[in-house]
């Protein structure tokens, strides 16, 4: 393992608990964050909503902030949110600089635009699909995304034509679908995944493409993580179930689930009416994915964590298991990384990486060389030809199983790479999980 060159590193944030959950970066070399903040004193720059509007357990609302390529200097930051609770959970640019973010929104006063195909919140908290200007002075498309119950937003990706593809979870039987959709309802117990194409240069109805629920009848449930889209418009969604029934396509190298957790890579059609393929990836423990990628051939590019000794690999660089120890309050785990072919018949590569702490991959890129990841690790130290630098992350995620009554915990380990926070606990100043149903940001 190579040790990387520290471009910048910088502090974002106020005198409350602030939080970044999603990143992507510009041609140029721009960043751009989203996550959410309870400081009043959050540093606005160019902001098209400079003040913090609040929360339910005080100040909470989501933010974007676009950095310039060195590090040096907010091009813009801004609050974004309603006098309910907040969360910008994913986000990403198109060719134009123009930012793209999706989260979860309590607020019924969310800022939307007049060509928003949702202009309410129809339920406890809704999914919401936000693009803002290159210089973030504009709300060129704002829109709620979501049924009567909870609905959460948590990957988010953008095409050339300006196109945002959305990915989360809903638990709502009227979740917005769109005829000749994959799944029109909901299955199951709990939630399932949702993918949906919204067309920002679009009005009302016209802007939803399509929306499609993607799950089986798990009872814990599934979710949609992470999304990638590659030039056709084809979608490549990646997530985790536990539904034995999760739809799956001939010729898909696994069509079993595996056991306890599994994650899934699917990849739908420009028009959202037909799977190119939908796999399991999994052994026989927890396997979940937050991060997928795809180059120009159309090889996707999958990450996530695994607790299973027998997760599948094919020309790994780590091919045995390295966690299953304990790591405080759960067992720890390894990151992986795997690719598929451009038909999804093939896994051309699935390797762990770890060492015997617990370790996740987050995030992952592609450029002309191949993957780059995005990785956090506890016990770093304890990494294969990384001895020596040790950086612990201490931090600890909970994760949640939705259903009838109070949340049960079912395990905790370290803080994932996007929302790892629970966003009642962050706004108590607790440290707490992601979000997600059993992950991602702010659950």
């Amino acid at each position: 393992m190579i040790d990387p060159v520290l471009s910048y590193s910088t502090y974002l944030g106020g005198s409350g608990n602030d939080a970044g959950y999603g990143v992507a970066v510009d041609g140029a070399g721009n960043a751009y964050v989203t996550g959410n903040t309870t400081s009043t004193n959050f540093p606005t720059v160019s902001a098209l909503q400079g003040t913090n509007h609040g929360g339910v357990f005080g100040s909470l609302d989501a933010f974007v902030s676009k950095l310039n390529a060195a590090g040096t200097a907010l091009v813009y930051n801004t609050y974004l949110g309603g006098t309910g609770d907040d969360y910008g959970f994913g986000i990403a640019v198109d060719p134009t600089g123009n930012a793209y973010v999706t989260g979860r929104t309590t607020s019924t006063n969310f800022p939307t635009t007049a060509n928003a195909y949702q202009t309410t919140n129809h339920g406890n908290n809704d999914a919401f699909v936000s693009k803002l200007s290159a210089t973030g002075a504009a709300l060129m498309y704002s829109s709620y995304l979501g049924g009567a119950n909870d609905d959460d937003g948590y990957g988010i990706a953008a095409d050339a034509a300006g196109d945002a593809y959305v990915t989360g979870l809903t638990t709502s039987t009227d979740f917005p679908t769109t005829a000749g959709s994959l799944q029109p309802a909901l299955n199951g117990y709990y939630n399932n995944a949702f993918v949906a194409k919204v067309n920002t240069a679009a009005s009302g109805p016209a802007s939803l493409v399509y929306g499609t629920y993607l799950g089986g009848t798990g009872v814990s449930g599934d979710s949609g993580q992470a999304i990638a889209v590659d030039a056709a418009g084809d979608a490549y969604v990646t997530g985790y179930t536990t539904s034995s029934d999760f739809p799956t396509t001939a010729g898909a190298p696994q069509r079993t689930f595996g056991g306890v957790y599994d994650l899934f890579v699917t990849k739908v059609n420009p028009a959202g009416g037909a799977f190119v393929y939908s796999i399991y990836l999994g052994g026989s423990s927890d396997d979940e994915a937050y991060g997928i990628a795809v180059d120009p051939s159309g090889q996707a590019y999958v990450t996530g964590f695994t607790a299973s000794a027998n997760f599948p690999t094919a020309n790994a660089t780590q091919r045995a298991f390295a966690g299953g120890g304990s790591c405080g309050m759960t067992y720890c785990g390894d990151a992986f990384i795997a690719a598929l072919d451009e038909g999804g018949t093939a896994l051309r590569f699935g390797s762990y990486l770890g060492g015997s702490g617990d370790n996740h991959g987050q995030g992952i890129a592609v450029d002309g060389a191949g993957a780059r990841l995005r990785q956090r690790v506890h016990h770093l130290h304890q990494l294969p030809h990384d001895r020596g630098h040790a950086a612990a992350d201490q931090r600890r995620r909970q994760r949640r199983v939705r259903g009838a009554g109070p949340r049960a915990v079912r395990r905790r380990h370290p803080l994932a790479s996007a929302p790892r926070r629970a966003p009642e606990r962050q706004a108590r100043g607790q440290r707490g999980p992601r979000r997600w149903p059993r992950r991602r940001p702010g659950q």
